[in-house]
């Protein structure tokens, strides 16, 4: 039997990654202790520790998940067929940020990353919808304490 191929990605190749726009997957836990994950939009900050910083309604059932426990996870994959997969998952303690300004901020690095490159709008045509959106909003920040990582072009 031949050993398993060492498939874990550096920590720069996991910023690599995770600055390209995917959608990720977040988990936070519900009250009975199950997780509830969601598809969501996020926006790496490379700090130390690292930070993803995710646009999320103020009310929405992941803010509220977090207020009460802030443990977390994101998963981001790339890749297809199977050999070229790669893929971090991102373990960590989250809080909600209401402040006005640090939302509308996140809110227009969001548009930016995601929407502006599909749609051609700018975020100059944007922005009052944006600042409308971020009255609701609030940012949902995770404080990274781990990782695990993976890329499967590494097996040969």
């Amino acid at each position: 039997m031949s050993p398993r191929p060492k498939l874990d990605m550096t920590f720069e190749e996991i910023v690599a990654l995770l600055r390209e726009p995917h959608t990720g997957v977040l988990s936070t836990l519900r009250r009975d202790g199950y997780p509830h994950s969601v598809g969501i939009y996020y926006v790496p900050v490379v700090t130390e520790p690292l930070e993803i910083h995710m646009w999320v309604y103020a009310k929405s059932q992941k803010a509220v998940n977090v207020r009460r426990d802030p443990r977390s996870s994101l998963l981001v994959e790339a890749g297809r067929p199977y050999a070229d997969l790669r893929g971090v998952l991102v373990t960590g303690n989250s809080r909600v940020v209401t402040e006005f300004e640090k939302v509308l901020e996140l809110g227009k690095k969001v548009y930016e990353r995601y929407f502006e490159p599909n749609t051609g709008v700018g975020l100059a045509d944007a922005g009052p919808g944006i600042e409308r959106q971020a009255r609701k909003r609030a940012a949902l920040i995770m404080t990274a304490t781990g990782y695990a990582s993976w890329d499967h072009s590494r097996a040969g």
